[in-house]
């Protein structure tokens, strides 16, 4: 009688396919500080997403057999210091297959590697080297498989069917990780991105942890054919140092070379202290200064403190 009901339960379970996988997780970050625009005009007020942008994410995926996989992946920003509004799919949506050939994803892109170099900092979104064409609409992305520690990977974005501002723009890049060294590179050609317009851009990182510290640096350039804009070179360097019972602190200096008909060069200097509190929580204090040689411009700091939960 038990074979008889092991065979019936063994039958069941391959008659029946595997569920999809379906998770949804996010973040959110709220702060409270002091700020000084570019007017020298000083605040106090709540931010959302001072050190990293609040989002909810939902990813899906589903075993199709023979070693292939579907799978999707929705980012959603929100605002957590207004009235919580939802961008839906704002960070990206996307429909996948993968396999032993690599992946293929298509539609707006969750975050090419550009974007994601320039947000590497050690202290979140005020070490940014400044936002471009950050999250391509209509795309076409294949990423080969892990290769002895490489990945490369090929974008191809449509533009915007509804924003003439929104051009076509393509990026290829490629992202070595072995141990405690990870080296990224991009290159990418847009087509009418905004005032930006035509250009292309390229972008590095080089991390290495230590143990004792990790190092984080990134480089940027873009050129671009419209004349208020024309070149800019950006370098950012971080040092993140653990100290123990949850603290971390981190230091991150940025420099900005903007060959521009307003001469707008920025040094940036950003730190921040975190104190986990458990595995999902912690809370900080932020620091960012900033300097801008034009004249018609004035300084800007900020000081604030807050509050992270990734959920």
């Amino acid at each position: 009688m038990k074979k008889h009901l092991l065979a019936i339960a063994v039958a069941s379970a391959v008659a029946v396919p595997a569920m999809a996988q379906v998770s949804i997780s996010g973040r959110i970050d709220t702060s409270i500080g002091r700020y000084e625009d570019k007017d020298g005009k000083s605040t106090t007020k709540i931010n959302g997403g001072l050190l990293t942008t609040n989002e909810i994410r939902l990813i899906g995926s589903e075993d199709l057999g023979g070693g292939l996989k579907a799978g999707f992946r929705i980012v959603s920003p929100f605002g957590s210091d207004k009235n919580g509004s939802l961008d839906f799919g704002g960070r990206g949506a996307i429909l996948s297959l993968s396999g032993g050939f690599g992946a293929v994803e298509i539609g707006r892109s969750t975050g090419n590697l550009s974007n994601s170099i320039m947000a590497s900092s050690v202290v979140g979104n005020i070490g940014n080297l400044g936002t471009l064409q950050a999250r391509p609409d209509n795309s076409v992305r294949y990423s080969t498989p892990k290769m002895g520690g490489f990945t490369v990977s090929v974008l191809h974005g449509l533009g915007s069917e509804t924003d003439p501002n929104t051009g076509e723009q393509t990026e290829i890049s490629a992202q070595y990780s072995a141990g405690p060294l990870l080296v990224r590179l991009a290159r990418a050609d847009y087509d009418a991105v905004g005032t930006f317009g035509n250009g292309d851009e390229t972008q590095a990182q080089l991390d290495y942890n230590f143990g004792v510290a990790k190092l984080n640096t990134r480089y940027r350039k873009m050129t671009s054919d419209n004349a208020p804009t024309q070149s800019t070179k950006r370098f950012g360097v971080g040092v993140a140092v653990p100290l123990g019972s949850g603290l971390t602190v981190a230091v991150d200096y940025q420099d900005w070379d903007n060959n521009t008909t307003t001469n707008s060069d920025v040094t940036v200097l950003g730190m921040s202290l975190v104190k986990s509190l458990s595995k999902r929580t912690n809370v900080y204090a932020a620091l960012e200064m900033a300097n801008q040689d034009n004249a018609a411009l004035k300084d800007g700091d900020t000081i604030a403190i807050g509050v992270r939960h990734n959920f």
